[in-house]
């Protein structure tokens, strides 16, 4: 269960890590004018100081800092969960085993999130430099793609709640 943890935290921080990476590469090509909002046909219709680029990654290492505490503070104070299982009548073994498996989907939804953000930076750095015309016409895949990203983060929700539930 250590390892799955480890392995999670790991998956976070990298992309994490990644998203700087690619912000602090891209930085010095960047106009001193970049999107910082799109319409909903997908074309820029904000503009802002090309340093609002860093927005991004600040936000998302913010989410991230939040989730990790979150899944520390589960491990080490589980009385703050409202969890759907009264953990005092789960044997030891049980109650380690629900409370790796909110950190699971503490780290889970945070992956989630992680690509997400990398998502919108990669898309306002295409735009800025002239790659994309905006969000690539993709407004079908947005009117697609953030239902299934919500329906995504849902499904993992209800799965950790029923395997809660099994233990």
């Amino acid at each position: 269960m250590v390892r799955r943890y480890i392995r999670l935290a790991f998956v976070n921080l990298l992309l994490v890590v990644a998203c700087w990476a690619i912000v602090f590469y891209y930085y010095p090509m960047l106009p001193e004018k970049i999107p910082t909002h799109f319409s909903f046909h997908g074309l820029p219709d904000e503009w802002g100081n090309k340093s609002t680029i860093f927005e991004v990654p600040l936000i998302q290492t913010g989410v991230f800092l939040f989730l990790f505490t979150a899944s520390l503070l589960v491990k080490r104070y589980p009385q703050i969960c409202n969890f759907s299982v009264d953990p005092e009548l789960l044997p030891p073994e049980g109650k380690e085993e629900l409370y790796s498996l909110t950190c699971d989907l503490l780290f889970t939804l945070s992956i989630g999130i992680n690509l997400f953000f990398a998502y919108i930076a990669c898309t306002t750095i295409n735009v800025a430099l002239g790659i994309w015309g905006g969000v690539n016409g993709y407004i079908t895949g947005l009117l697609i793609g953030i239902p299934l990203f919500v329906i995504t983060l849902l499904a993992i929700i209800v799965y950790y709640i029923i395997k809660a539930d099994q233990i």
